[in-house]
């Protein structure tokens, strides 16, 4: 039976996270996808807290609300974004 074929660019002394590690020129929208999903943690579950209370099935209901509003909330982050920096630039030195 052949032998299973080493990882490219393994070896020994290289930390195993360096291999797992996301190319750089992915940057931007890995922070688009990480910033829209912290916010739309966070911003869910202070809406159902505040409006519906902690009870039975909060979990559920939040997770199904961040499922349902990420796609909306990182097309918005990505379309927005580009005016955002624009005006940023404008009103500092």
């Amino acid at each position: 039976m052949p032998s299973a074929a080493p990882l490219p660019n393994f070896h020994p002394s290289v930390p195993w996270r360096s291999l797992l590690k996301i190319p750089a020129r992915y940057a931007p929208i890995l922070f688009r996808a990480i910033l829209s999903a912290l916010m739309v943690t966070i911003v869910s579950a202070f809406v159902i807290a505040t409006t519906q209370g902690l009870q039975p099935g909060f979990l559920s209901q939040w997770a199904k609300s961040c499922a349902t509003t990420w796609p909306i909330a990182f097309v918005s982050v990505t379309l927005i974004a580009p005016v955002v920096r624009r005006i940023v630039a404008r009103i500092t030195a």
